[in-house]
């Protein structure tokens, strides 16, 4: 079978390549925007008003578009963006003009803000020109900051901070920024003539997003793609020495209470940031510490395989487009949370950046110690090397690998290097997208190296999708064989086939106070490798987006499951079944979902659904409402309760899990998050509460203190106080 997979595969490979051979287009023929960025004549303050010269000469990007709720007229309020440079930053002034006296809706002042709940400008920046690639910078009308790296063309990550600064005032039918980006926090060739932007406004009292350059409605508004370009009239300063340090101290007291012991300690690590080149960087990090991360949101887990919890920590998610997102969502080769969780980690290096303008490359290393000298450690590498094709495709060569071992020591001095303990992936990755988003795609090849694991450990996926004006159609694929091992990646089931295609349709009614509304619907299918149906879900939609923000959607699902292996379905020992390998089961499900307008300062939304669940049938409620008090924060409830009919005597039972949050944003720099869960299912309740002051540009200051009881009786489990501060040198 792993010969005609490969056959397979490379005709797919073919395939795609010659279809975005025939796809590429030169959308700068298509007369996108451009404008001239002067070099400043005078120096500029920021004080969010236009007072220097410099910009009473710039060139204005106006005459927005729009994007949402329709793209084909102009929106309720205008817009107008200056750009201008010197040899230290780049520059920008923007006035949004305001038609309505309504109020403005601001999820809080704190930084990173969620966009679509948030009135802002939002500035995204290819210095590269690849379309793909970039970084993106917004403020709120409160002067709350957003900034972020752009991937896939068009999503945008706001893990990554970084020096930039901005001042906002607002006026009775206006507001106006006023914005100072420095050269050291970009990448870019200072040899181009000519970078790739796009100016998005989301103006929330008309719920309208609007462009400078047009983007059709079934697209984001920040889809690079559809980007303008700002020409430079003069030289762009060449990149100085970029060298960033990032110390900590940090204080705790530990206690657990199950097993009786405590800890107090103080830690001092950071990190070391390095311009090697403009366009190249090297992270460097000793002695980390996470512990001002916010712990995960818990869910009731019903589910067979592993689930999945997003990674947090701050080194690890900086360029996780690169490293984080080989492969499928459901079988990633890459899955940072697998380090350092059960060993601490000593030292972090990761190299990332282009080493030309059609090559990107990615180079991460982790060393994890150990708890005693009998412990194996582990170090973990992956290395990646990008190359762009045609307009914003590209294909990627990926290795990756566990390596375990022992400190040498008199007593292990002939088993000091563990060569049986390892696991190595590597393979190709081809991702397809056209300079429109029309086509998008994914292949992957990938093999496994494990000890007495070297047949049958191949994976693939691949993936085609078509993307019209109305009309999304696409086909995906995975095969993954039973001895395809991902120590540093999420894979939580191996030895099966899954094809099938996915379909929506979307009509545009613009009246009605409808936006958007239409049917989807989804086949998947899994087998064996010997080709025997194990799995097959069949799901069904109609979701409507109205023009007040609310929204809402209908589902229809059919399951059959074959179990592979022994499952017990249930939440606890008191409340579940047996089910054994063999048995096979046919259910049907139906959910009905609601969520209010997103502008009310009270908002919330509600989910229902009913059907069987293998043995038993299953209610579950979901929810959560939000009391917004702008601009200084919203307290927040979350609830998932479910409800299992076992159909045997003592054996029907529900899970709660609620989960309540505050969040107080004081200032622009002070901010205090409380967040509560109550869990039934694994008998927890947890309280996170984190106080941060950010006294300077990314330096901060940190109060962390997190508690755990069963939640039967709410006795104490564990409890922990962390006092941290962090400071960011510029060499």
């Amino acid at each position: 079978m792993p010969v005609i997979l490969d056959s397979f595969t490379l005709r797919i490979l073919v395939f795609f390549s010659l279809l975005t051979f025939f796809l590429v287009d030169d959308l700068r023929s298509q007369g996108l925007r451009e404008f001239k960025a002067k070099r400043a004549i005078d120096a500029v303050i920021l004080d969010g008003e236009m007072k220097e010269e410099s910009w009473k000469i710039a060139e204005v990007a106006d005459n927005f578009y729009l994007n949402s709720p329709n793209d084909t007229a102009a929106p309720s309020s205008q817009s107008e963006i200056r750009m201008i440079f010197d040899d230290k930053a780049v520059y920008f002034f923007a006035i949004m003009q305001d038609s309505s006296a309504k109020p403005y809706t601001i999820e809080s002042l704190r930084r990173d803000w969620g966009f679509q709940t948030t009135d802002n400008l939002s500035i995204y920046i290819d210095p590269f020109n690849d379309k793909t690639t970039g970084f993106s910078f917004g403020l709120s009308p409160y002067g709350a900051q957003r900034e972020g790296l752009i991937f896939e063309g068009q999503n945008v990550s706001t893990d990554w901070d970084n020096v930039w600064y901005s001042e906002v005032k607002r006026y009775d039918n206006y507001w106006t920024a006023e914005i100072k980006i420095p050269f050291k926090t970009l990448r870019y060739n200072n040899q181009s003539k000519f970078w790739n932007i796009i100016f998005l406004r989301n103006d929330l009292k008309y719920n309208e997003v609007s462009t400078w350059t047009p983007v059709p409605q079934q697209f984001n508004g920040s889809n690079l793609g559809y980007s303008g370009s700002v020409i430079f009239v003069d030289s762009l300063p060449k990149p100085g020495p970029n060298i960033t340090l990032i110390p900590y101290v940090a204080g705790r007291d530990v206690r657990n209470y199950n097993e009786s012991n405590s800890l107090k300690e103080i830690e001092i690590g950071g990190d070391i940031k390095v311009g090697i080149t403009p366009s190249l960087n090297l992270d460097l990090t000793f002695n980390p510490d996470f512990s001002q991360v916010e712990v995960d949101r818990q869910v009731t887990n019903l589910d067979r395989f592993e689930l999945f919890f997003p990674e947090r920590r701050q080194f690890f998610l900086e360029n996780d487009d690169l490293f984080g997102r080989l492969g499928f969502p459901r079988t990633r080769v890459f899955f940072s949370r697998r380090i350092g969780l059960r060993r601490p980690i000593i030292y972090g290096a990761r190299l990332t950046g282009k080493a030309s303008d059609n090559l990107r490359i990615g180079l991460f290393n982790v060393q994890e110690g150990g708890n005693s000298n009998q412990d194996t450690l582990n170090n973990s590498t992956v290395a990646i090397l990008q190359r762009k094709l045609f307009d914003r495709s590209n294909i990627t060569a990926v290795f990756t690998n566990r390596q375990g071992y022992r400190p040498f020591s008199d007593s292990l001095a002939n088993e000091g290097f563990l060569a049986h303990d390892y696991n190595r992936a590597y393979g190709f990755e081809y991702n397809l997208l056209s300079s429109d988003n029309k086509w998008i795609g994914d292949i992957s090849i990938y093999r496994s190296n494990s000890p007495n694991k070297n047949t049958n450990n191949f994976g693939h996926s691949g993936f085609i999708g078509y993307n019209s004006r109305n009309l999304f159609i696409g086909w995906g694929q995975e095969m993954i064989g039973e001895n395809y091992q991902l120590d540093l990646g999420f894979l939580p089931r191996t030895g099966y086939y899954k094809f099938g295609p996915n379909f929506r349709y979307t009509f545009y009614p613009n009246k009605y106070g409808v936006i958007r509304h239409g049917p989807d619907a989804s086949f998947e299918i899994f087998t064996n490798q010997q080709w025997e149906k194990t799995d097959q879900f069949t799901n069904l939609g109609y979701s409507v987006r109205l023009l007040n923000t609310s929204e809402i959607a209908l589902k229809f699902n059919n399951t059959y499951i074959l179990l592979q292996d022994t499952f017990l379905v249930g939440f606890d020992e008191n409340f579940r079944d047996t089910l054994v390998t063999g048995e096979d089961f046919n259910w049907d499900e139906y959910s009905f979902a609601y969520s209010t307008d997103v502008r009310k300062k009270i908002n919330g939304g509600i989910a229902l659904q009913y059907g069987g669940f293998f043995s038993s049938t299953r209610y579950n409620a979901r929810g959560y409402i939000n009391w917004r008090f702008q601009p200084y924060g919203s307290f927040g409830v979350d609830l998932d309760y479910n409800y299992l009919d076992l159909s045997g005597e003592g054996k029907d039972g529900g899970n709660l899990l609620v989960s309540p949050r505050l969040d107080l944003t004081l200032s622009d720099k002070i901010f205090l998050t409380t967040f509560v869960q109550y869990n039934e299912q694994i008998n927890n309740f947890n309280i996170n509460s984190r106080f941060q002051w950010r006294f300077k540009p990314v330096s901060d200051f940190f109060i962390v203190y997190t508690e755990n009881y069963f939640s039967d009786s709410f006795k104490a489990k564990s409890r922990a106080l962390v006092f941290k501060l962090t400071y960011w040198f510029n060499v």
